[in-house]
């Protein structure tokens, strides 16, 4: 996507949260309205920056880079997230594809002790990989909310440094 080439500088593990925050930004060189999002670049975890629909990158919201402690906790929860994300997937398709092996047999069926025996196994395997998938779950909302709470954390320090220079 151009949108994050540009908001990174870069291109290695970059993308960008389509999600419109919600606010509306400065008007572009063309004249049209802007678009507030999230940058998640190895350059810019989380950093916000207005996005023109038909130029791409306008400028940045946030008037600091990300940097120190903040930037590394960003870039291995977002990292974190994705594997995740990967392994829920990976885990719903196996989850499908045990769906379509557990239609009963037929009711004449001379292997019908066996079928039940091999649906048996199935279903607990279907079990186990459907409590995965809420484990790998849960992990990912936890995750989210420490990246919620490192960035909170972020901007407090930067406000604090800020105000104590000011004085």
């Amino acid at each position: 996507m151009q949108t994050s080439q540009q908001a990174s500088g870069g291109e290695s593990s970059s993308f960008v949260n389509n999600e419109n925050i919600g606010n509306t930004g400065p008007p572009c060189r063309c004249g049209r309205s802007t678009k507030l999002l999230k940058a998640w670049t190895d350059e810019n975890p989380g950093r916000r920056f207005f996005c023109c629909g038909v130029h791409g990158f306008s400028s940045w919201s946030d008037a600091e880079e990300p940097h120190g402690w903040q930037m590394t906790s960003l870039l291995e929860a977002r990292d974190q997230i994705e594997r995740q994300r990967s392994e829920i997937h990976k885990l719903k398709s196996e989850i499908r594809v045990l769906r379509r092996r557990r239609t009963p047999p037929p009711a004449g069926s001379e292997d019908n002790l066996d079928c039940t025996r091999a649906g048996a196994d199935q279903s607990e395997e279907y079990n186990q990989l459907e409590s995965e998938v809420l484990k790998v779950s849960e992990r990912e909302r936890v995750l989210r909310q420490v990246l919620l709470i490192s960035w909170g954390g972020f901007l407090a320090a930067t406000a604090i440094i800020i105000s104590m220079t000011k004085k």
